[in-house]
């Protein structure tokens, strides 16, 4: 999907995987792409509930058991999310830090604001292209 089309992964994405993989009694390597998408991607509960109901189909118990206290520390994270939005609790965002044109301009991702967002665009795709080919001076 990435590497053909360019189109990111998301969670329903990697979700259904995961079902597919399970289901099919591969639970190892649906284990391992939900252990690789949510420490990258934040996939939340979704894959693992998935998997942990094909640990129970295919009896693997120690991986259900294992399984088991992930899925319920997430569904404790959700709640506390849930109830600070509730209260009206907002977290404070991320703030990145860039050089442009000899200054240093703070911005907040998804803050369309700025003034220089075109340069820092273009500095941070020039700074991507860089980190995937590093030999792109030669």
């Amino acid at each position: 999907m990435s590497q053909i089309y360019g189109i990111l992964p998301e969670t329903e994405h990697v979700a259904c995987m995961v079902d597919m993989l399970a289901r099919g009694g591969y639970l190892e390597e649906a284990r391992e792409m939900t252990n690789t998408y949510t420490s990258t991607h934040g996939a939340t509960a979704k894959s693992s509930e998935a998997l942990f109901g094909a640990c129970y189909a295919h009896g693997d118990v120690e991986m259900g058991v294992e399984l088991g206290g992930r899925v319920e520390n997430w569904k404790e994270a959700e709640l506390v999310r849930k109830a600070m939005a509730d209260r009206g609790v907002k977290k404070m965002p991320g703030c990145s830090w860039i050089e442009v044109k000899n200054k240093v301009m703070a911005f907040v991702a998804g803050n369309g604001l700025c003034v220089h967002k075109e340069d820092m665009s273009s500095i941070l795709y020039l700074l991507e292209y860089q980190l995937k080919n590093p030999c792109w001076w030669n």
